[in-house]
């Protein structure tokens, strides 16, 4: 698509108008693009009617493609059945054995934290892209802020069913335990069987004294493999109303609001990734591609990912290892909910498994946030990844008082770091 031109300021639409142009875009990407995964035809339809609407505001928008190893169901049981497997060989191989739990710990652990892709690069190669539109500075920006949504949406399957999120994950006021973070106690019994092997190379036949141990270090990781294989055997896509076309929607009332109230040394970016539900891999393609034009020191990154369906949060990335967010911007964040009582359930969420877009560029040392919706009883949204995740279902008043507190937020991080260094609060 062609760049597009920024056109004059116009009036703004009432909040009325506002909410029934997020509905009709939600429902028209539904409608047109209901199998919207990763490097589909379909989701690269999706993206051209987000592109037309912000294009349509006069924000100049482009394409940045990439490729990616799909898909995130796929790899969880690419790493966890070879985790498995090795737990079989261990009384007849324990040095395969090794090489397997070895080789599933490293690969996710580096998969997981964004630092480099073992395993996955078996998985089959696909073509995405991101859309970038522009709210551009005059001349070299004093600071960046880019708000990240992303257009692809997800597979589902039985560990998504509601009624088992809400008796596994549901209790806010329950310490989770070593099963809150599935994937982390997964990944560490990979090392722990490893230790195993090593054990059982040295004691030969007796090895078989070790058994009981093995069993039960290798529950975790059969348990996933398993999961995730019905996942991609089942090869159903979710409408993804609230996951994520209630940000995209937002993006372009944003776009809106903030184009009459940007100050001329700012830029702002509006970011629709795709292929995030493989993994947040579209953002970590854009972090690689920006690494030399996105100055660290001035950029901030919003990703907003499903925001109805519950009371908005800030989160805490990190299935393994915890990404922890700046200080300043974390007291930012509670500033602007602090300051309206119409923010009141505005608070911090650790996220038990996956990742938003910020995770990537957080891990490539950008200033990085998430934020989305969650219901207390469940840890996740309403309809998170099921079928139900229609624009129907979609709370439509959740999802304005969210626009407010983003674009609140926006204004917040403008004047915090125009009166200020970048880490003002330690």
């Amino acid at each position: 698509m062609a760049k597009a031109r920024p056109s004059s300021v116009r009036s703004l639409p009432t909040r009325a108008t506002e909410l029934a142009e997020a509905r009709e875009l939600i429902e028209r990407i539904v409608d047109e693009c209901p199998r919207r995964l990763a490097g589909t035809e379909s989701e690269r339809h999706a993206h051209d009617l987000l592109a037309r609407q912000l294009a349509e505001q006069g924000i100049a928008c482009e394409f940045k493609p990439f490729r990616f190893h799909d898909n995130l169901y796929g790899n969880l049981t690419l790493h966890f059945g070879l985790g498995t497997a090795g737990s079989m060989l261990f009384g007849s191989a324990p040095a395969l054995a090794l090489v397997c739990h070895t080789l599933a710990g490293v690969s996710y652990y580096g998969d997981t934290n964004r630092q480099f892709h073992l395993l996955r690069r078996f998985l089959p190669r696909r073509h995405s892209q991101n859309l970038i539109a522009t709210l551009p500075a005059r001349g070299k920006p004093r600071l960046r802020i880019v708000v990240m949504s992303h257009i692809d949406a997800a597979n589902t399957g039985a560990i998504f069913n509601p009624w088992l999120v809400e008796r596994l994950m549901g209790d806010p006021q329950r310490s989770p335990g070593p099963l809150g973070k599935p994937l982390k106690l997964a990944t560490y019994c990979q090392f722990a069987l490893a230790g195993l092997d090593v054990a059982g190379i040295l004691m030969g036949p007796a090895r078989r004294l070790l058994w009981p141990a093995v069993g039960v270090l290798s529950l975790p990781g059969l348990v996933l493999a398993a999961v995730n294989a019905e996942v991609v055997l089942r090869d159903e896509v979710v409408p993804g109303a609230n996951d994520n076309l209630s940000a995209c929607a937002a993006q372009c009332a944003l776009a809106r609001r903030l184009a009459a109230w940007k100050p001329a040394d700012m830029e702002l970016v509006f970011v629709s990734t795709g292929a995030e539900e493989s993994g947040t891999l579209g953002s970590q393609a854009l972090a690689r591609q920006m690494r030399g034009e996105w100055d660290r020191d001035n950029t901030v990154i919003l990703a907003i990912d499903g925001l109805a369906n519950g009371d908005l949060q800030y989160f805490h990335d990190g299935e393994i290892r915890r990404f922890d967010l700046p200080p300043w911007l974390t007291d930012t964040i509670e500033q602007v909910a602090g300051g309206n009582n119409r923010y009141a359930a505005v608070g911090e969420h650790d996220m038990y498994m996956g990742a938003t877009d910020a995770m990537p560029f957080a891990a490539a040392g950008y200033d990085a946030v998430g934020l989305g919706c969650i219901d207390p009883r469940l840890s996740t949204p309403r309809h998170y990844h099921v079928p139900a995740d229609t624009p129907a279902n979609l709370d439509y008043d959740q999802l304005m008082l969210s626009i407010d507190f983003i674009e609140d937020l926006v204004k917040a991080i403008h004047q915090r770091r125009s009166s200020g260094p970048r880490h003002p609060v330690q």
